[in-house]
């Protein structure tokens, strides 16, 4: 992610267009994390990757005193 912003930056992309090619690879990411990974270890890596998006959801909502819909996430 951090390097996709610094191409951006180096090539004069918007935020938007940054944003949307970081959000691009973050879904790749948990695509491939979810469905490329064997049965057995899909359960136990589900199960981290949803405890760590809860817990980044709850900072976000706490640094930033807002309140996150969970369709919106």
């Amino acid at each position: 992610m951090i390097q996709i912003y610094r191409e951006g930056k180096e090539k004069s992309f918007s935020g938007k267009e940054i944003e949307q090619t970081i959000m691009n690879e973050v879904t790749i990411l948990f695509d491939s994390l979810i469905f490329n990974t064997s049965k057995e270890k899909a359960d136990i890596l589900l199960q981290l990757i949803t405890a760590n998006v809860q817990e980044t959801i709850q900072y976000l909502e706490k640094s930033n005193n807002i309140r996150f819909n969970g369709n919106n996430i």
